[in-house]
């Protein structure tokens, strides 16, 4: 699902649109996307629930140990026939609600911000 990151109407703050099995795997490579990701609001971090725990933990273990010390899974949606996006928030971005229809948290951004899904 490559457009939800052009739909976020965010930049990548890791430096990355995602995370390619077999490129940018190297140690210093994964330091230098959590530095990225240090440096900028991360509130969301969406992975593939069929092959996160295939194709990315091994791969990318100084970026899944990131994630899983800084965010939690809330929950998961799918579009279509698609196998489905994982969805982890960060716990410190000051979550001010909850969305009624999906159970995930709400930044408290006007309408105009999440006219955008």
């Amino acid at each position: 699902m490559p457009e939800l990151y052009f739909f976020s109407g965010r930049l990548m703050a890791g430096g990355h649109v995602w995370f390619v099995p077999g490129y940018g795997i190297g140690q210093r490579a994964q330091e230098l996307a959590i530095e990225r990701v240090r440096s900028h609001r991360v509130p969301l971090v969406l992975t593939d629930l069929a092959s996160y725990d295939i194709n990315y933990r091994p791969l990318f273990p100084l970026v899944d140990a990131y994630v899983q010390q800084h965010y939690d899974r809330r929950g998961e949606f799918r579009s279509g026939e698609s196998t489905g996006v994982g969805v982890f928030v960060a716990r410190n971005a000051g979550w001010t609600g909850t969305d009624a229809a999906t159970g995930l948290p709400c930044s408290g951004a006007s309408q105009a911000d999440r006219s955008v899904r």
